[in-house]
């Protein structure tokens, strides 16, 4: 029934109930994935971890090959030069390597993934499998950080936000030259995203604003983490 919406149209209606659907098989999995290891601790053993990061990547090829092959969408559009898909192969490779710079990396870059839940690029789609997956891989991300957080005892550090920092601007770069080259609009940055913001002219200052924006929430977002007085970590430890 639910996938008759996307079977009979093609379209994808926010905040229907296929939305509605997808997005909460997409929570309670992600859910599952945090929870887990509660029951199961051996699950947390490095091997386990390693496992689970090549899996999500699977996942996330799995999502570009199912919307260039199955969903008739264009390559130029599916390649992982969005914040999200930087956060979740960070977060993949944080679980692979257990370096902290890889779970800084996907700390400071997830808050996307709650704008893409709620807003997601399916207004169009002809296969409910890549609606599955997109959810899903999106969902992951808050899903890690709290993973890494609980079971894994991971902190932010001040290096972590300097080289998150950094690295949001080199993905800004590479995204402005590849969506001069491939017409697409990678990070949002070369068009307007939503056509409210189209008040904000001359273009160049939409570009300044949204890029000083995102510096600044990874600022708030270290906010948290910042040494206390004595020297500890604000965040309180479970």
């Amino acid at each position: 029934m639910l996938g008759a919406e996307l079977a009979d149209t093609g379209l994808f209606v926010r905040f229907g109930a296929l939305h509605f659907a997808i997005a909460s098989v997409a929570v309670l999995l992600s859910a599952l994935f945090v929870l887990l290891p509660f029951a199961l601790p051996r699950l947390l053993a490095h091997k386990n971890l390693a496992r689970a990061g090549v899996a999500i990547l699977f996942l996330r090829l799995g999502l570009m090959l199912c919307g260039t092959l199955l969903d008739g969408r264009s390559w130029r559009n599916e390649l992982p030069f969005h914040l999200c898909p930087a956060a979740l192969i960070s977060g993949s490779l944080y679980f692979i390597t257990r370096r902290p710079i890889f779970f800084n990396l996907l700390y400071f870059w997830h808050f996307g993934s709650f704008v893409a839940v709620l807003y997601p690029d399916l207004t169009r789609a002809h296969t409910i499998l890549y609606a599955y997956l997109f959810m899903l891989t999106h969902c992951l991300e808050p899903a890690m950080v709290v993973f890494s957080l609980l079971h894994l005892r991971e902190r932010i550090s001040k290096r972590g936000l300097q080289c998150a920092v950094l690295g949001f601007l080199l993905l800004a770069a590479n995204a402005l030259f590849w969506n001069r080259r491939l017409g697409a609009n990678y990070l949002f940055i070369s068009k307007y995203p939503l056509e409210i913001l189209r008040v904000i002219r001359p273009f160049f200052v939409y570009q300044l604003l949204f890029v000083s924006a995102l510096c600044l929430l990874m600022l708030v977002l270290y906010l948290p983490f910042r040494p206390s007085q004595h020297g500890r970590n604000q965040l309180f430890v479970i």
